[in-house]
């Protein structure tokens, strides 16, 4: 219920909380709007059901920093604090009162759209989710088992209890194709695999240096964007060698996922 200064360690753990500090700020301000999103935010009851029985987050997310306050306990508190960061996107700037007056306001014309629009992309991955999992568990005995392994895990590190506080607000754009591509990888394999095997021997040691040295970042509660944008550049790479008729977001190859884990640090 409050907001406080603090000094940080350096000037990139200061950077990393400000905004979250003056979002907060900003709740406080808007505690009776936020309220009424609860009510105007459709499907919320049935999001709450369907979060509550997802699996739980992989490790690694436990221990490292998230968009969203460890206080987002429920789908319903990140869809708020959520909200609130969509309809206040210059928060790290703001840095006097005027400042933070004109955001304000901003934010009060744009909060309730935000929050729509967010809850309806919640509810259709939520959707999404559930018709992939009873999909999975129609057809994973008659397909070969590491890449079902393989496809089970990459869903439930896309979509488990608590991600909405935790995925960037532009990854969460692109969960709509994620979810796509991994619908037409079960297609190909169900029409004979279309080489599924030689693909995943490509993604497999790609991601496998992700998770370590992800698990490595949050034993130290450390936040390496150069590794966020890796981990989601991962996704992309996907589709191009799973679905690449779906098409990728940017240019995305082994080449330039080899150079980007260069600049992720240790």
């Amino acid at each position: 219920g409050s907001v406080a200064l603090d000094l940080f360690a350096s000037p990139e753990a200061a950077a990393q909380a400000h905004p979250r500090g003056v979002r907060r700020l900003y709740a406080l301000r808007a505690a009776r709007a936020l309220r009424r999103l609860d009510r105007d935010i459709e499907h919320l009851e049935t999001m709450e059901l369907m979060h509550a029985v997802l699996p739980v987050a992989p490790g690694y997310v436990d221990g490292a920093s998230s968009p969203a306050s460890k206080h987002a306990e429920t789908l319903a508190d990140a869809l708020r604090e959520r909200a609130v960061e969509s309809a206040m996107p210059g928060a790290g700037g703001i840095r006097d009162e005027a400042g933070f007056r004109e955001a304000a306001a901003a934010a009060d014309a744009a909060l309730g759209a935000c929050a729509q629009q967010l809850g309806e992309r919640v509810h259709a991955v939520l959707s999404g989710h559930r018709a992939l999992a009873a999909r999975l568990a129609g057809v994973a005995r008659g397909l070969p088992r590491e890449s079902i392994d393989d496809i089970e895990e990459q869903l439930a590190h896309l979509v488990f209890r608590g991600f909405l506080a935790w995925v960037p607000l532009e990854a969460l754009e692109q969960y709509p194709r994620y979810l796509a591509a991994l619908d037409t990888r079960l297609d190909k394999l169900e029409r004979g695999g279309a080489g599924d095997a030689r693909k995943l021997a490509q993604i497999a040691p790609l991601w496998r240096r992700f998770t370590a040295r992800a698990v490595e970042h949050a034993a130290r509660a450390r936040r390496d964007p150069a590794l966020e944008h890796y981990r989601w550049m991962l996704e992309e790479y996907r589709i191009s060698i799973f679905a690449q008729e779906l098409g990728t977001a940017y240019p995305v190859s082994r080449q330039r996922l080899d150079a980007q884990w260069r600049a992720v640090s240790l």
